[in-house]
């Protein structure tokens, strides 16, 4: 996922969602864009990334 495509949806109002986002890694990541939906299997791991 480039950050230019990211930035476009935005504009355009286009709801991005990802899965499954299981790592420490791609959870810092994706904490970059908030914009963007998350469906994880490591809720605890996420929790402790987002808060």
């Amino acid at each position: 996922m480039k950050e230019k495509h990211i930035r476009k949806c935005e504009e355009l109002g286009v709801q991005l969602v990802v899965w499954t986002v299981n790592t420490v890694e791609q959870m810092k990541t994706i904490k970059q864009y908030p914009s963007i939906l998350v469906t994880t299997d490591e809720l605890e791991r996420y929790k402790a990334v987002f808060s």
